[in-house]
């Protein structure tokens, strides 16, 4: 959404050209503000809950709303941040994700702090899946990471 204190149409055009779909020009009604806000929040929240919360990776059975990463085997607890890379990376196969990408996508923003967590969580989440020869996450040197895998599925849990 963007907030302006003019109204030039060829401007406004523009705008919607890069993906802005919401333009208000000062001075704006408060309340029209927060009704446009609101219709934006339902529409995120709408793409975010499309998105699948199980996977399978080889013989792991991934289920993002209970954090469990699993076989007949092992049994993980992932924090919040493991397993929402996990399901990003999952969401994303076999596509070089930018450091910056994941950390904006993710959590917001791309700090230093969060870049160093990123390395952390990533060190986790290969401890966890070494045992599968389908799924790994490479280092791409200085650009960011890609999750490869040869099978990777939504899941129904049986």
């Amino acid at each position: 959404m963007l907030l302006s204190s003019k109204l030039m149409e060829d401007e406004m055009v523009k705008t919607f050209h890069h993906g802005i779909d919401g333009y208000l020009i000062k001075p704006y009604n408060f309340d029209e503000l927060l009704c446009r806000m609101r219709v934006f929040l339902k529409r995120s929240k709408k793409s975010e809950s499309t998105a699948p919360d199980q996977f399978e990776l080889g013989d792991l059975f991934f289920d993002f709303s209970t954090l469990l990463l699993r076989n007949h085997r092992l049994e993980y607890e992932l924090t919040q941040r493991e397993a929402e890379l996990l399901r990003y990376f999952c969401l994303n196969p076999n596509r070089v994700l930018r450091k910056e990408e994941i950390l904006t996508d993710l959590w917001g923003k791309n700090d230093q702090y969060l870049e160093r967590s990123l390395g952390v969580f990533i060190a986790r989440l290969r401890k966890y899946i070494k045992s599968q020869s389908c799924v790994n996450i490479q280092t791409i040197p200085r650009v960011g990471f890609k999750f490869n895998t040869a099978s990777i599925r939504e899941a129904v849990e049986v």
